[in-house]
């Protein structure tokens, strides 16, 4: 009696677990979760609270392939390992933050927001040392994060804010633009519109790159606001900030590399390539002059969407530093750089 007691308990189980393998996948359209997805969103929020908040860049080990990677500087584990540690030893008091992070496949997208305050040296490598200024700072990161076949991270795209970083070290003046508060909590909310905001952001980039500025006016809502390094700018500012840039590069190009979708958001990672032949006119009285070398910068772009499949606010990060060199500008380095 006992044996078909077992035997029919393991009959049972094992009906069981055939029906859970064989079951349809959940459709997220329906509002499921992802398990894979949830669970790369998670070991994101636990690396950054290890490393930033208690500077324990051992569990990177764990999480991390040994050749990881992260672009654009192209640096190792190690390498990434000791700028953290060099920036907590400067921040001792450094609070990571998420405002936003969504995941599609085997991506993560997320903003990352580091507080503190800069009471100590801070030495990156090969780098001149910073003084300390005692005085709160606020360091800005786009990110897009590429999980492998066992869940562990091998490689990073990172978009970052160094102008900011050199106006708030004291580095350079700040910007004659009016201060921006920027959301400490993203909006993100459900959306039956994934798939369609996806594929909407590779139109509008392939739109730019044939020279196409109607997509503009079709993927981006008239009221729609766009953060960058440079700071604010509606629709009509950022149709006219695009327009100075392909006037001076006429070859230019937008090469979408990532780009992911979940709920109202989607992330772009995408390398902007031309080659500056022609004054950039950005300021008509003083035009930057042609440097005809090429130019290539890598971007990280947030996009949230309304209900009707428009862009109702972008959060682009890019390293500004490069931008303003390949412009030839000269522009204090960006120390760790």
């Amino acid at each position: 009696m006992m044996r078909r007691k077992i035997a029919i308990s393991l009959v049972s189980v094992f009906t069981c677990l055939w029906a859970a393998w064989s079951a349809p996948v959940p459709s997220l359209a329906q509002g499921e979760v992802d398990p894979v997805e949830f669970r790369h969103k998670e070991i994101v929020r636990t690396v950054v609270d290890a490393i930033y908040t208690q500077g324990n860049v051992g569990v990177m080990d764990g999480f991390y392939t040994p050749t990881f990677t992260r672009h654009p500087s192209n640096s190792d584990l190690l390498t990434v390992k000791v700028s953290i540690l060099a920036l907590k030893a400067a921040i001792p008091d450094l609070r990571p933050s998420i405002p936003l992070i969504i995941a599609d496949g085997n991506l993560v997208a997320f903003r990352l927001r580091l507080d503190g305050t800069l009471v100590n040296e801070l030495v990156f490598p090969n780098s001149v040392p910073i003084p300390a200024t005692n005085q709160p700072i606020t360091l800005l990161t786009n990110i897009v994060m590429r999980f492998d076949e066992n869940n562990l991270i091998a490689e990073e795209w990172d978009g970052f804010d160094n102008l900011g970083f050199l106006v708030q070290i004291g580095a350079i003046p700040p910007p004659q633009t009016e201060p921006v508060e920027l959301p400490l909590v993203f909006n993100i909310q459900p959306s039956p519109r994934e798939q369609q905001n996806k594929e909407a952001t590779l139109a509008y980039y392939d739109g730019l790159s044939r020279n196409d500025f109607s997509v503009i006016d079709a993927y981006l809502r008239p009221d729609m606001s766009a953060y960058s390094v440079f700071g604010k700018m509606d629709r009509t500012a950022q149709n006219n900030d695009l327009s100075f840039l392909r006037n001076a590069m006429p070859d230019l190009s937008y090469t979408v590399d990532q780009v992911l979708a979940e709920a109202n958001w989607t992330a772009v990672m995408y390398h902007v390539r031309g080659s500056f032949t022609q004054p950039y006119a950005a300021s008509p009285d003083q035009p930057i002059q042609p440097t005809n070398q090429p130019f290539d910068l890598l971007v990280v772009t947030l996009y949230q969407f309304d209900e009707q499949g428009q862009v109702v606010e972008s959060y682009e990060l890019f390293d500004s530093f490069s931008f303003l060199s390949q412009l030839g500008l000269n522009v204090p380095r960006v120390p760790g750089s």
